[in-house]
């Protein structure tokens, strides 16, 4: 498992949670499954649906949208995609 997020504190996470955040998500893939489980501005002008895409390598990862991440409109693109 791997936590990316560049507008969280590093020590506090690894502080509060046990947690160390990589700074590169594609260094870590390629993933079978992303988790969205933050609405932060900085991930979601680093990572568009398509960009998510490519980080699962050959086959494209299952998207867990728990934050509401992406529009209706973004599901267009035909990915795997669970959202509350």
């Amino acid at each position: 498992v791997s936590c990316h997020d560049p507008e969280a504190d590093s020590a506090e996470v690894a502080h509060e949670y046990g947690i160390q955040l990589i700074t590169d998500a594609k260094a870590d893939g390629p993933y079978v499954a992303i988790i969205l489980a933050v609405k932060h501005l900085a991930l979601k002008r680093e990572y568009s649906l398509k960009r998510l895409r490519t980080l699962g390598g050959k086959h494209p990862p299952v998207l867990m949208d728990v934050k509401g991440f992406f529009e209706k409109a973004d599901l267009a693109a035909g990915a795997h995609l669970w959202q509350l």
